[in-house]
């Protein structure tokens, strides 16, 4: 867990404090931030670790705990972040060109038997088809899991984020949260989708609402959310778990490392797999799928749950796509969005931190 917690910070912030025993909050105040590789070299040996000690699988109430293949799956995608290029920032690439590293790890996990593709990708994502039984979401690698009607509460608020709390009015007279405003999906997104792909309708909300007397008509995510299941004690309690490591992921990532140059076809090899994640979809079949393909594929399979950013990150493209998008978006809706620059592949270090003790950490460059 704590290779899982840093690998998320080092792709967010870049140079981290690394800190690996307990020690006194005097102490925390003067340790600074190491360089990338040393965060990496904590990552990557804690996961080797758990690798070789956790087991395969757990029974009874253990289900839902890390096991060797989750370490696997975390430390194959720690090293693909690393292979990605630097972008001339001290950020999550390296250029180490690890792909040869990474693959027999996502190998491994396919190899197991344990997981499989959903045929139906809506049930992936079904209030239904959640562990913590060995029989549930057998998609799901790695899970964090929730549980409702729990005290204290042990449910989920995630789901409702991208949201917005007018439609939860609109529904029924109660406050789920959600987000203030909507948080409208692109047009750029929506247009990418391919007539007939059958994960639109599960990812996006087009239906449009009306709430005192307003209608609203932009679409927004709504992937994990389903109305029946709102819960009733607390609109933090949803009995929904959030899938961390998908096996659609893991075959998607064995087939990016072929077509970096590790062992396979780069030609049957990764057709395969991205013509089962395209059937799945209800699509028709691809050849000699490209890495411009497989990231598209990508950004739709996974829209809404937190892997198109460092996917950009890896794809060494997310300047160019990231501008280019913002020029197609920008100049419809008048946002005056800035450009991309390098040093945003990282994020700024946030001023709570700064101002804890001044002078501790210096900010990432260009903010």
């Amino acid at each position: 867990m704590r290779a899982f917690y840093y690998f998320d910070l080092v792709r967010y912030y870049g140079k981290l404090p690394v800190i690996t025993t307990p020690i006194t909050p005097a102490k925390a105040t003067t340790v600074g931030r190491s360089p990338v590789a040393d965060v990496y070299n904590l990552i990557i040996g804690d996961l080797q670790y758990a690798a070789a000690k956790l087991p395969t699988q757990y029974t009874g109430a253990d289900v839902g705990r890390a096991t060797k293949y989750a370490a696997e799956a975390a430390l194959a995608l720690v090293y693909m972040t690393r292979s990605a290029p630097t972008y001339g920032v001290e950020g999550p690439g390296m250029a180490t060109n690890e792909w040869a590293q990474a693959l027999p790890l996502l190998q491994d996990v396919i190899n197991s038997g344990l997981f499989f593709m959903n045929t139906d990708y809506a049930n992936i994502f079904s209030y239904s088809n959640q562990s913590p039984t060995p029989s549930g979401n057998r998609e799901a690698v790695f899970d964090i899991m929730y549980a409702s009607g729990q005290t204290p509460s042990l449910g989920a608020s995630f789901c409702w984020t991208l949201a917005p709390r007018d439609y939860f009015f609109s529904i029924k007279d109660i406050n789920q949260n959600g987000s203030l405003e909507i948080i409208p999906v692109s047009d750029d997104f929506l247009n990418s989708y391919e007539t007939g792909d059958l994960r639109k309708a599960v990812t996006v909300y087009t239906a449009g609402y009306t709430f005192s007397g307003s209608t609203e008509k932009r679409p927004f995510f709504k992937k994990y959310l389903d109305v029946t299941k709102i819960p009733t004690n607390s609109n933090s309690d949803w009995a929904i778990n959030f899938i961390a490591i998908r096996y659609t992921d893991i075959l998607l990532l064995k087939a990016e490392c072929v077509l970096r140059g590790a062992s396979g076809s780069p030609g049957a090899d990764v057709d395969a797999v991205v013509n089962a994640v395209r059937t799945r979809a209800g699509l028709s079949p691809l050849t000699n799928v490209t890495l411009t393909q497989l990231f598209n594929e990508r950004r739709r399979e996974f829209a809404a749950e937190g892997s198109r950013w460092f996917d950009l990150q890896r794809s060494g493209n997310l300047l160019t796509i990231m501008n280019a998008w913002i020029a197609n978006e920008d100049a419809k809706k008048l946002k005056q969005i800035n450009p991309v620059i390098p040093a945003y592949v990282v994020y700024p270090v946030p001023q709570s931190q700064l101002d804890a003790l001044p002078g501790l950490y210096t900010q990432n460059a260009g903010y």
